[in-house]
């Protein structure tokens, strides 16, 4: 017989949910294990592992709201790999909730959009007094993990990632890892700072301000091509904003161009 992971969200509450919140729910649940998915691959050097994968509703219970997520791509996903990225992501879910209540170590670094997800996964059981989430794993129908969270620890979860975020904001740039730009404008003389500009479509579709960390990274951008505009380059860049839109890039890390495609 073959193998069958299937994530349970089992959500038990005292008032009606509000119909946005319980959808926001699994919306962000989905974001976050698509997440999950790229950085198992990396970790696991899993080149099999569809891009695509989802999670998929298999069944909707009576009773309190009970869901059975599996996991599903429109290529053949082998069922060792769906039984093994459900069981690492229950755990994954077990082990950051954990970290936000105190009770185990940071288990990796989170990006901004993963603690809005994690907040918003568990936005109905922290409205609900008294209510509870319970998330487990089985493997045809055996449980394998299985932990919840009640509305008290959901509150002081929201609030724990709330005071993250603001120190993340105080002590960091919004910074991107290896995205795609190109040059709009670029001053001939390389020593200078003003004139430069490029557009990341990813953060902008404007023309956009650029610094550069070093002089390696400028002339690796300006001079190391024959014609920088033809080109693009793959970067590490630190946005800063005004009013919340972007108006600087300082570009800190170069990894590698190549020759934009043509029209």
């Amino acid at each position: 017989m073959q193998e069958e992971g299937v994530l349970k969200i089992e959500i038990r509450n005292n008032q009606p949910v509000e119909l946005f919140d319980l959808t926001n729910t699994f919306i962000n649940l989905c974001e976050h294990y698509r997440h999950f998915i790229a950085d198992y691959k990396i970790r696991y050097k899993e080149t099999v592992l569809p891009e695509n994968i989802k999670l998929y509703i298999k069944e909707i219970k009576t009773g309190s709201i009970i869901t059975d997520l599996v996991a599903f791509a429109p290529c053949v996903l082998p069922i060792a790999l769906q039984v093994n990225t459900i069981i690492e992501f229950s755990i994954h879910l077990k082990n950051s909730y954990y970290y936000f209540l105190g009770k185990n170590n940071k288990p990796r670094t989170y990006e901004k959009h993963e603690y809005n997800q994690f907040s918003n996964i568990i936005e109905p059981i922290a409205k609900d007094h008294g209510s509870q989430i319970n998330i487990s794993t089985t493997i045809n129908g055996d449980v394998h993990l299985n932990f919840g969270l009640n509305s008290m620890e959901a509150n002081a979860i929201q609030n724990a990632i709330e005071r993250e975020l603001k120190l993340i904001s105080a002590t960091q740039k919004d910074r991107h890892e290896k995205v795609l730009l190109y040059l709009y404008q670029a001053k001939g003389d390389v020593d200078s700072n003003t004139g430069n500009k490029g557009i990341i479509e990813k953060i902008s579709l404007s023309p956009i301000k650029v610094i550069f960390d070093n002089e390696e990274i400028k002339r690796n951008v300006l001079l190391n091509v024959k014609n920088p505009f033809l080109m693009a380059y793959i970067v590490d860049v630190e946005v800063d904003t005004i009013e919340g839109r972007p108006a600087l890039y300082k570009i800190v890390a170069f990894h590698e161009c190549f020759d934009k495609p043509k029209h």
